[in-house]
């Protein structure tokens, strides 16, 4: 799987988990980011996914996202 998803796959993944157009690739820091759009607030939260497959959440406070 991960092999799948590091050589061109984890655009279908997102797609399926996610929904099509749910997500960016930030090319500096090599990470898919797909908004939390289950999180009630305050701020926003993030899912952040490396090329390897591992993953991590960031939240922004509302000051952050204004």
């Amino acid at each position: 799987m991960q092999r799948a998803l590091a050589t061109g796959g984890m655009p279908q993944f997102l797609d399926a988990l996610f929904g099509a157009g749910t997500w960016s690739f930030d090319p500096i820091e090599n990470l898919w980011i797909v908004p939390d759009r289950n999180h009630p607030g305050p701020g926003r939260e993030y899912y952040c996914i490396g090329i390897t497959g591992d993953w991590f959440k960031a939240r922004l406070s509302d000051e952050e996202c204004a």
